[in-house]
């Protein structure tokens, strides 16, 4: 059973959480948001995976960082066999100031967007993906989207 990190403490405690837990906030996603999405399109992402790698990376190249705020996009992804306006992800570092995070976006910060990998990208292996479409480039076993 995996530990959760407690948002609201330092260290965390590390209390367990049931997977069919988590499964129930993923099915709930599904039955009560991505029913009502999936009537404009035919399919669209339901999670997206990025390697340690990447993530270190981007970690790395914000060293002012003092967290990271996830969007939601949709983009024209040119990467064929792509659903077009698929949901996306876009990681923005932050930095706390005063009481607020502040989005860091100058000239020298580094954002990610999560898409799918085209098929020429994938010859080195994938560092990240949107899961799905058009297939699962997530693959493993887990959580069922």
């Amino acid at each position: 059973m995996p530990k959760t990190i407690d948002l609201s403490t330092t260290p965390s405690s590390g209390e367990p959480i049931a997977i069919d837990q988590l499964q129930q906030i993923v099915d709930r996603y599904k039955n009560e948001r991505y029913k009502h999405i999936t009537k404009h399109i035919t399919d669209d992402t339901r999670g997206g995976w990025i390697s340690r790698n990447k993530l270190q990376e981007f970690l790395d190249n914000n060293p002012n960082a003092t967290g990271i705020r996830f969007y939601y996009g949709v983009i024209e992804d040119v990467n064929p066999g792509i659903q077009q306006g698929a949901h996306n992800l876009i990681f923005v570092p932050t930095q706390k100031i005063g009481n607020d995070n502040t989005d860091m976006l100058s000239d020298q910060d580094w954002v990610i967007v999560l898409l799918n990998p085209s098929p020429d990208s994938t010859k080195g292996g994938v560092e990240a993906a949107i899961c799905p479409p058009p297939k699962n480039p997530c693959g493993g076993n887990g959580l069922t989207f």
